[in-house]
């Protein structure tokens, strides 16, 4: 179904009474325009399974931080700072507040936003805003950009499907070979598709490009220089959208977001540019500018986080810089930050887009298409055009440590941002609920340090028994292969940590029965020269269920783990302390 910005205003205009061509709205229509348009917000699947019971509570108000949010909220006392006042550092920000929490925002530029920038450009009284960074919302239907623009009554601007193609010489492309190449192109996607599931886990080390050249030579599509030129551009196109070279695709990931798109609908842009949503966010946070992170300290008395010769002290910090920012290392945190996350921050990478912005003072390319305020047109650089411009490699997207990355460290430390993303990366609206589910996760932190924590009252000297992880495998949460998982049962967050065991060796000995007692094994395998070795390692629910869609069987599934997932496999009696920590609450759960 295509979204009809028409056809919406008119089931918002039923709904509600006549009110949206009324030029002097009450609060009350204001109102209950906001809760209609939620409604269908969720019924065009608004994603809802990151939010707590308390943010669904909020809901979604008329006036962006009124006091109506907090009425179904407990205050709490609790103190963060946000490093980064971007898309997902002002969107968590505001939801903080809503919860009670004292706030303050730390941002490095002048002003707010991050990555999504508007600019003034011309000259001589003929200026066009101009969105450097983030400019469109990529589909409206359900998405909170689009339901923000609309409660701000900000217009959207559809971009039309029409797009006319030209031949290196100015001439249009026909519309029947336009067409018929279209098509061809649809296809060989479709065959990459097939192949992919044919092929397994062997398609993870292919690139997308090998593949389409590949199936090109193979059916002999786009026999002409006119077809192959027309093809050429939509794997230019192809390359746009996944801002990177396709020989430096995965095959197996390159899509791997599709599924997680919000129903589709029109991509719009908003007159006058982005920041007049950046506006209304940042409107009443607290923000101190031109301060510049170096350093942030984290433990269990709280966080430090020094800017210049400032020192900022709170409860929790939620980091929501660029990926690009912590890979220079440009901030220092003390302690180190776990070797995984680190692991992550450098094997994951980000593609490269480069934008040519043009201001002219009159038409010249045709009144027919598709313009609107001032003249101007946008020129993006992308694929191996992208890296000549830059003068650097390529870097290529490894998404399977995304989950990693978001995780927090110690309860302390939260990490936001689009590259956090998994479902929705490199968008705005990616930032933005990414912003929000660190939001969640520092409420949720908080109110469990309000609360007797079993953690608090293991001695550092205890180590579990055999028999207690015994015990806990007895009834697993998630079964596949060999692979055993157990989780704490007070919560289906995808960060919350489990234990993971696996029964390597011989499956003809009886030893191969994973979990019998400390007697059973002794008795049964004494002098076997087949014995079965039992290991265990913590990870996250969400890499769990990561690691359930390898596919190739338990091999693949262990070299995913151990070289994707750079998770260590140990014996019971090195566990350690967190992990004894963990068996504890996950047993007195």
């Amino acid at each position: 179904m295509n979204y009809d910005e028409n056809l919406m205003d008119e089931l918002i205009d039923n709904h509600v009474g006549r009110t949206l061509k009324k030029k002097n709205r009450t609060k009350k229509d204001l109102e209950k325009e906001t809760k209609t348009e939620a409604m269908l917000a969720l019924s065009l699947g608004f994603p809802i399974d990151a939010l707590i019971e308390e943010e669904i509570k909020a809901g979604v108000v008329s006036i962006l931080g009124g006091k109506e949010q907090n009425d179904d909220i407990v205050a709490t006392e609790g103190s963060v700072i946000i490093v980064g006042a971007g898309l997902a550092g002002l969107a968590a920000a505001r939801q903080l507040l809503s919860f009670g929490f004292k706030v303050v925002v730390l941002e490095g530029r002048n002003r707010p936003g991050g990555r999504v920038y508007t600019q003034k450009m011309g000259r001589n009284s003929q200026f066009a805003a101009v969105d450097l960074g983030g400019s469109v919302i990529t589909g409206i239907h359900a998405n909170p950009l689009g339901v923000m623009a609309r409660q701000l009554s900000i217009p959207l601007h559809k971009v039309r499907d029409n797009c006319p193609l030209y031949k290196p010489n100015g001439e249009p492309v026909g519309k029947e070979v336009d067409s018929k190449i279209e098509l061809v192109f649809n296809k060989l996607l479709d065959k990459v598709t097939e192949l992919r599931q044919i092929m397994g886990g062997f398609a993870n080390d292919i690139s997308l490009g090998s593949v389409l050249e590949t199936l090109q030579q193979l059916y002999a599509a786009a026999r002409t220089i006119e077809e192959r030129q027309l093809l050429d551009w939509h794997f230019a196109n192809l390359e746009y959208a996944n801002a990177g070279c396709l020989s430096n695709l995965s095959a197996a990931y390159w899509d791997q977001d599709d599924p997680y798109e919000m129903g589709g609908g029109d991509h719009c842009f908003l007159p006058g540019g982005n920041w007049r949503l950046l506006k209304a966010l940042s409107e009443g946070v607290p923000i101190f500018y031109g301060k510049t992170v170096h350093s942030i300290k984290y433990g269990n008395e709280g966080v430090e986080v020094v800017a210049g010769d400032q020192v900022f002290r709170a409860d929790m910090v939620l980091c929501s810089v660029p990926l690009g920012v912590l890979k220079k290392r440009s901030i220092r945190f003390k302690p180190e930050l776990p070797e995984r996350k680190l692991a992550a921050i450098e094997r994951l990478g980000f593609g490269l887009l480069n934008k040519v912005a043009m201001v002219f003072p009159y038409v010249f390319w045709g009144e027919d298409l598709d313009t609107f305020g001032c003249l101007m047109l946008i020129a993006l650089v992308a694929g191996d055009a992208a890296q000549s411009f830059e003068c650097t490699d390529p870097s290529t997207l490894l998404h399977h440590v995304l989950s990693i990355l978001r995780e927090s460290v110690g309860s302390r430390l939260f990490f936001a941002g689009e590259a956090t993303n998994r479902q929705y990366p490199a968008t705005m609206h990616g930032a933005f609920l990414s912003g929000l589910r660190e939001a969640s996760c520092i409420f949720r932190a908080t109110r469990g340090r309000h609360s007797s924590n079993p953690w608090d009252c293991i001695p550092k000297h205890v180590v579990p028994s055999n028999d207690i992880l015994v015990e806990l495998f007895k009834k697993p949460d998630l079964v596949f292969g060999n692979f055993l998982f157990v989780f704490d049962s007070q919560t289906e967050d995808a960060n919350s940590m489990g234990i993971m065991s696996i029964t390597l060796g011989s499956s003809n000995s009886e030893c191969s029965n994973g979990h019998s007692s400390k007697e059973e094994r002794e008795n049964s395998c004494h002098g076997s020269l087949n014995q079965t070795l039992q290991l265990y390692t913590m990870l996250s629910r969400g890499q769990a269920h990561e690691l359930q869609l390898v596919t190739g069987g338990d091999q693949n599934r262990l070299s995913y783990l151990l070289k994707c997932l750079v998770l260590k496999l140990m014996g019971a009696n090195a566990i350690g302390l967190f992990g004894s920590s963990l068996i504890a609450n996950i047993a007195t759960a």
